[in-house]
């Protein structure tokens, strides 16, 4: 067990919600706002609206600003199983549920396929209280161009995104999560929940672009899970203020430059069993965690390789 502790006080408590308060402030005025311009090829909004996508539906998207699925205002939609979503625009998120005005709700089956390819184009957004499920052997691909900066610097675009009151995401057992871009995480929450079940599968490549990063919220990851970075600071796990919680027999691999197995700051917490770390960037550390209320807690054993030049197992 890894655990830094200082005095929490009031103080802190007090900046720290002004933080989050002007966070979900930018979120509405911006975000819901962006998005509620698109069209999507499934659409229901509003209390009673639903719409249901058959089994084996081939969703294919080229036009900006044009969604797969999207759910407004209490509106439901059922998605079946084996459906493919394929993006192509800018603004064009694979699956997108709620608004400021209120949740949506999306149930999808097993074999969901997303893939984006344009610019700020999510695969799963929850935000504003919804609830999104899917089945098992999900696979999602959030394809962004290297070391081309998102046209909005201030929120970027994930693989997966649980937004602001209490929002959560489900997805069962074998996920296969991957994006490619700098600052394009896989897992994403911010006042949300994501679940994942046993075997998932979870890759980044991008500078800064971690496979689970918890700002606030939950995070919860099966067993077995297998979590791989590339590049500068590209941490396996992050949290700065929620809880990531992963089940037995893990394994963390990162490749790069001050790309930190587990990274942990001010309140976070990350819970592990029995999990195998390597770390081969130079400066990158197997275990970090600084600041006030921090901890990394490991039952059941584990190990921890690091190779670069100034790295440390635990920091």
């Amino acid at each position: 067990m890894v655990r830094t502790k200082q005095v929490f006080t009031d103080k802190k408590q007090r900046v720290l919600r002004l933080f989050c308060f002007l966070g979900v402030i930018f979120i509405t005025l911006f975000y819901g706002v962006h998005h509620l311009e698109a069209a999507a090829r499934y659409r229901a909004v509003g209390e009673g609206a639903s719409v249901n996508v058959p089994d084996g539906t081939n969703i294919n998207t080229t036009n900006n600003n044009h969604l797969g699925v999207q759910v407004l205002d209490g509106g439901t939609a059922t998605v079946g199983n084996n459906v493919t979503i394929i993006t192509s625009g800018d603004n064009s998120s694979g699956m997108m549920s709620g608004n400021p005005e209120g949740p949506g709700y999306i149930t999808a089956g097993d074999n969901l396929t997303i893939i984006t390819n344009g610019d700020d184009s999510s695969g799963l957004v929850a935000w504003n209280g919804t609830t999104i499920t899917v089945g098992d052997n999900a696979k999602i691909e959030i394809n962004y161009p290297l070391d081309l900066p998102s046209s909005n610097q201030a929120l970027r675009y994930y693989g997966v995104t649980a937004w602001w009151k209490g929002a959560s995401v489900v997805i069962g057992n074998s996920a296969d999560i991957s994006t490619v871009g700098d600052n394009v995480h896989a897992l994403y929450t911010n006042d949300g929940t994501i679940t994942l079940g046993d075997d998932a599968i979870l890759q980044t490549k991008g500078e800064r672009a971690i496979a689970v990063f918890s700002a606030s919220g939950d995070i919860t990851l099966g067993n077995n899970a297998k979590i791989t970075t590339e590049e500068y600071m590209a941490h396996g796990v992050r949290t700065s203020g929620g809880t990531v919680t992963i089940g037995t027999g893990a394994q963390i691999s990162t490749a790069g430059e001050a790309a930190d197995g587990v990274n942990v700051s001010s309140w976070g917490s990350v819970i592990m069993s029995s999990v195998d770390i390597t770390s081969t960037g130079e400066k990158a550390t197997g275990l970090t965690a600084t600041g006030a209320s921090s901890s990394i807690i490991i039952t059941d054993g584990g190990i921890i390789t690091t190779t670069g030049d100034k790295s440390y197992g635990v920091y």
